[in-house]
């Protein structure tokens, strides 16, 4: 069969809702396959495929109170009381497929490997992590233990990967924002039907649905497969070129530009100890996600706020400012060499200090994460931050110990385990790449609605 045939057949399909017993999997046998390139074994089934599930307790909430007036909850888990699963092949939507039980689903996902013409194929799940957990088990005696799987941290999986071939993906971590947001930015005819669902419904598996609720499961997944089509088409991808992440398409053009010169020959040339490694990571944090403590639960006249926003920081500060270019190496620095030299050498170390307080205690924005504390010693914090502390020792950067020493008094300061690396900015190549997908972003916005959600997604990408 060729592709030509294949489109023609999918766009004659005639489109419905199926009981899981009654959808005619034989359709499935026109699908094209796809081999991709460096694994001549490996052949993909040329479509996208989204499951999702509902879950619901068995029974309304029951607690007891303690002597102390607490509320202690009885035992009451979730289950899976509804699924669905949507097809698109060629961008034409074959249906919805629906059933109650996990183990219907388990048979569902094999009926459909099975019908197809390749030896793999990809299920994506929005927020995979979440699923995962009410189907890891059913999965498991359907299909044996993953052969391979992806994790950003513990009980998060990026992708699972069977030995039959089935492989299921997160697609939450390759949209970088959640369903209903996605879908909007893709224009999708299918949009999330937000409100036709009732969480707070007690359901059991055997229940009927009713019009919206059906509405519901089934637009989650038909969303989500008409969102992969349009990210396919709009970055000019087969079907095995989408990536895992977000980053995956910045990162693989990224690659083809450095290629040439060099770079990951460079990249290899700064790769440091193991120990440095862990070093390095124990450094990174993110940003501020907490509202100013003095102002909780305060209602703040409209007319009193004001506010200013940057286009595109991250990469603005790629550009702007110089980073390690070279491995990581021992040093003998003094804070105040330290502070003398950040401005060509990038340092890591270890910060201890006792008397720790906020020089204005009604700072709203306190810099020291207790998360990231090797040690903490009558600390108090706010939200993940310290106020103030008998001790703290934690490992930090020359841009941390700037802030540190502008917004804390200490009673007394040691610095010790000193990596230091010389600074350079960004490679001329890797810079221009930055700039051409800001001035893309810039260029499309009122211009193309969808071309403008990738292009700033790549934008936001190119940190990672």
């Amino acid at each position: 069969m060729t592709k030509y045939d294949s489109i023609i057949y999918y766009y004659n399909f005639e489109f419905g809702h199926y009981y899981c017993m009654d959808f005619d999997f034989d359709c499935l046998r026109h699908c094209m396959v796809d081999r991709p390139r460096g694994k001549r074994k490996r052949r993909l089934n040329e479509l996208f495929i989204m499951l999702d599930t509902e879950t619901s307790k068995s029974e309304e909430d029951h607690y007891t109170t303690d002597k102390h007036g607490k509320k202690q909850y009885a035992e009451n888990i979730n289950y899976i009381v509804k699924w669905s699963i949507g097809i698109n092949i060629w961008g034409f939507n074959l249906g919805v497929i629906w059933g109650n039980t996990p183990w219907e689903l388990c048979e569902c996902i094999q009926q459909i490997h099975g019908h197809l013409n390749g030896n793999a194929t990809i299920f994506y799940c929005h927020n995979w992590s979440y699923d995962n957990i009410f189907l890891r088990k059913f999965l498991f005696k359907q299909f044996g233990f993953p052969m391979n799987q992806l994790s950003t941290k513990p009980h998060y999986p990026v992708c699972t990967e069977f030995e039959n071939g089935v492989q299921i993906r997160d697609s939450l971590i390759l949209a970088q924002r959640s369903l209903e947001r996605w879908g909007a930015d893709m224009h999708v005819q299918h949009a999330k039907a937000i409100g036709k669902w009732d969480y707070n419904r007690i359901r059991h598996q055997q229940d009927t649905m009713t019009d919206d609720e059906m509405l519901y499961i089934c637009n989650d997944v038909l969303c989500g497969v008409e969102c992969l089509d349009a990210l396919r088409r709009a970055n000019r991808k087969t079907y095995a070129g989408i990536p895992y992440t977000a980053t995956g398409f910045v990162r693989n053009e990224a690659r083809v530009r450095g290629g040439n010169l060099f770079a990951h020959k460079r990249a290899r040339q700064c790769y440091s100890t193991y120990d440095n490694y862990l070093m390095c990571e124990s450094v990174y944090h993110g940003g501020y996600t907490h509202a100013n403590r003095n102002f909780l639960s305060h209602v703040i006249d409209e007319e009193t706020i004001y506010c200013f926003d940057f286009a595109s920081k991250y990469p603005a500060c790629m550009l702007m400012y110089k980073f390690p270019c070279e491995a990581f190496t021992e040093d003998d620095a003094s804070m105040d060499e330290i502070l003398k030299y950040s401005d060509t050498d990038a340092y890591i170390f270890t910060f201890k200090a006792t008397g720790v307080k906020l020089k204005n205690y009604w700072f709203g924005m306190p810099v020291i994460q207790t998360s990231k504390c090797n040690y903490i010693v009558d600390g108090i914090s706010d939200n993940g931050r310290i106020l103030e502390a008998a001790f703290v020792e934690i490992n930090i950067t020359d841009v941390d110990l700037k802030m540190y020493l502008q917004y804390y008094d200490f009673a007394e300061i040691q610095i010790t385990n000193v990596l230091r690396a010389a600074k350079e900015y960004i490679p001329r190549w890797l810079s221009d790449y930055v700039y051409e997908l800001f001035k893309a972003k810039t260029q499309l916005k009122g211009v193309d609605d969808v071309l403008y959600a990738i292009a700033k997604a790549h934008l936001n990408s190119i940190y990672g």
